[in-house]
């Protein structure tokens, strides 16, 4: 898989985004950011991996995932 993926979010602060990554080849890049500021999170060639993210501040966040000569999945959600 060779895709950017571009997801956009409302979060409020508090929230948490829970990310299960399973890369099986290839590259997998993932940055959440709030419109134009800088990434809350950035991070290449991400391995095989589950984390969450804490929100500190309210707004509407984007989550890009780019896969090069990817295979595998990426979740993400927001926990309960």
């Amino acid at each position: 898989m060779n895709i950017t993926d571009c997801q956009a979010l409302k979060l409020e602060a508090g929230d948490i985004l829970e990310f299960c990554i399973e890369s099986k080849k290839g590259q997998v890049d993932i940055t959440l950011q709030m419109e134009d500021e800088n990434p809350v999170y950035e991070e290449c060639n991400v391995s095989t991996s589950s984390f969450h993210i804490d929100i500190e501040e309210s707004g509407v966040y984007q989550i890009i995932v780019t896969g090069r000569d990817a295979k595998g999945s990426v979740s993400v959600k927001k926990a309960d």
